[in-house]
């Protein structure tokens, strides 16, 4: 069984089953292409919008256009698309597990008398853009991927979730969940500074007549929020309507972020039968089963916590252990900084390797020439005073030819 906050998921033993599998060949990658994906690839690696077009809406649409030229021919071949600028039902059940598990990891090893800015803190930004966008979405996701590294070295940010979405007037903003507090101030002049990469914040500037940096960045607070994951769900997954869809990745995580797992119990732990308990009891209730898991809904965190203390420690345990593998891995490194050893002052490029090589194999080249013709010599004067017994300047003859 699959514990998590609002969730059971029972699994069955399916290795009876005979399952009858229908592959269908042109679902393949390779067997799936056509010259509407061809163009919508050109159109999504271009970085900046073409003039031709008013807006970045107009310019979306354009691109949506071809999608749907090649969903439908993909259709004719039984594959299904998802829409233009959707996540996936596989993208949203990643992005929730994600997201559960990585509050529940801040949550779980929150501890009060520490400082909030010394220990894992749940963040929550809304970045934007200052003026019209004139970029495409690609531009500014690689902006973002800069600002997080930037945090992850700054304030030692260790797990992270995004979501790009558009605003009613067509423009980009992100939404960003970290694992640290976060300065807003600091944040908003590091994201400005990304921008101005594309002279937007120095546009603002000119068009507002002041030397401020825009207001970019907003922390949103998650203190009176009663139910966090559902209340971070609801901005992180929900479908945009009556908006022009995102170009490209929707959502993103860190990759340690993407392998948290829920705990998990079996048959032989003494925990499996509480949360047996709990179904049978029906605490919860059951909204899909098959024949191969069920699922059933309910406030499944709070029950564990009053009526089975055990197993709850059991879930507080596993979520602490994942905690320690990061943490530990970070302490390690401040003991044990990385020796960097200094740098030589000059580095030569391949033509100047290979010409010094060339010169010092020249060099040896010369240099066994050399002693080969002493040795020859050598053996000339010795089998010479062995055949002749001595050398007499008086009897060398020239022969004039």
């Amino acid at each position: 069984m699959s514990v998590r906050h609002d969730k059971i998921v029972q699994y069955f033993d399916v290795s009876v089953l005979d399952f009858k599998r229908n592959p269908n060949k042109d679902a393949l990658k390779q067997n799936s292409n056509s010259v509407y994906k061809d163009a919508l690839k050109k159109m999504t690696n271009i970085e900046e919008i073409p003039v031709k077009f008013d807006d970045v809406s107009e310019y979306v649409k354009s691109c949506k256009h071809f999608y749907d030229l090649h969903k439908d021919k993909s259709a004719k071949q039984n594959i299904q698309l998802k829409e233009f600028g959707t996540m996936s039902k596989a993208q949203i059940k990643n992005a929730r597990k994600c997201i559960e598990n990585m509050v529940a990891t801040v949550l779980m090893n929150y501890d009060k008398n520490i400082s909030y800015k010394e220990q894992s803190y749940l963040s929550f930004l809304t970045l934007t853009l200052p003026v019209k966008q004139r970029h495409t979405d690609k531009v500014f996701r690689k902006l973002l991927i800069r600002l997080i590294e930037n945090l992850t070295k700054t304030y030692e940010v260790k797990h992270y979730v995004w979501r790009a979405e558009p605003q009613e007037n067509g423009n980009i903003h992100f939404h960003v969940l970290l694992d640290r507090f976060v300065d807003k101030d600091k944040v908003n002049t590091l994201w400005c500074k990304q921008l101005n990469k594309l002279g937007y914040v120095d546009f603002y500037k000119q068009r507002k007549n002041t030397d401020k940096e825009p207001p970019a960045a907003n922390i949103l607070s998650l203190k009176k929020v009663k139910n966090t994951v559902n209340y971070l769900l609801k901005y992180m997954t929900k479908p945009e309507k009556d908006k022009r869809p995102i170009m490209g990745q929707i959502w993103g995580a860190a990759n340690i972020t993407k392998k948290l797992e829920y705990p998990k119990f079996y048959e032989t732990e003494e925990s499996f039968n509480d949360i047996n308990q709990i179904i049978r009891k029906k605490h919860v209730k059951c909204v899909l089963s098959d024949d191969y898991f069920s699922v059933y809904s309910g406030n499944i965190f709070e029950i564990v916590k009053k009526l089975y203390k055990k197993t709850w420690s059991c879930i507080k345990r596993h979520y602490k252990f994942i905690h320690s593998l990061t943490v530990d891995k970070i302490e390690y490194f401040k003991e044990n900084p990385i020796v960097r050893h200094e740098k030589a002052k000059e580095y030569e490029n391949a033509t100047q390797f290979t010409k010094r090589i060339s010169e010092e194999q020249q060099k040896v080249r010369k240099l066994n020439f050399i002693e080969a013709n002493k040795q020859a010599l050598k053996k000339f004067k010795e089998n010479y005073l062995k055949k002749y017994g001595g050398f007499d300047q008086n009897q060398l003859q020239f022969t004039t030819l």
